[in-house]
């Protein structure tokens, strides 16, 4: 599960729950998410097959008067066989526009940031990769955790998990049947 860009405040109380049937008395799943302003994730050890699943969210202290999520999602993960080497890039993409008059004045189109990742990978099977590309193409959106110590961690606290769409597709090369290098560039979806 994860969630991102809301409007939870730091002492909401954040549940997935998941249950076979629509009672949610004593749910069969019921984790609590670690607080994170940016992104709340959690990962199971073990597939979770439950036919009714719901966020339960209580914030009785946001100034908002109101809850909001972004984006959320619940599915499986996919994760290629190896990290990503060092040569890795996250780049801010400022798109804001400022111009200058003649008389030297600046107006400014301001427009929301995001980021572009760069994430090479050696050596690696494509296998899992081939999956997302397929399934996802250019278009198609997904949500990244820039996974540094080979474990998706659960702690909420990923600097760098996004939502995100392919910038470009991924190209390969190297001599191996399965085993290639290549790159896996995302854009920020904002």
């Amino acid at each position: 599960f994860l969630m991102t860009r809301h409007g939870v405040s730091s002492s909401a109380t954040v549940k997935i729950q998941g249950n076979a049937t629509d009672s949610w008395a004593s749910p069969t799943v019921d984790v609590t998410l670690t607080y994170n302003i940016e992104i709340m994730l959690n990962r199971w050890s073990v597939n979770q097959s439950y036919r009714y699943w719901r966020i339960l969210i209580i914030d009785t202290n946001n100034s908002n008067g109101y809850v909001e999520i972004g984006r959320a999602f619940l599915g499986t993960s996919i994760a290629p066989e190896r990290n990503f080497t060092n040569g890795y890039r996250i780049e801010t993409v400022d798109p804001s526009k400022v111009e200058t008059s003649s008389g030297g004045v600046e107006s400014t189109d301001e427009e929301t940031p995001y980021l572009v990742f760069s994430l090479p990978f050696e050596n690696t099977l494509i296998d899992n990769v081939e999956i997302v590309r397929k399934d996802r193409g250019k278009t198609g959106d997904l949500f990244i955790c820039c996974d540094y110590d080979n474990e998706l961690l659960t702690d909420g606290k990923h600097d760098y998990s996004r939502y995100v769409r392919f910038l470009s597709l991924p190209n390969y090369s190297g001599s191996h049947l399965k085993r290639k290098n290549f790159s896996l560039d995302f854009k920020e979806l904002v």
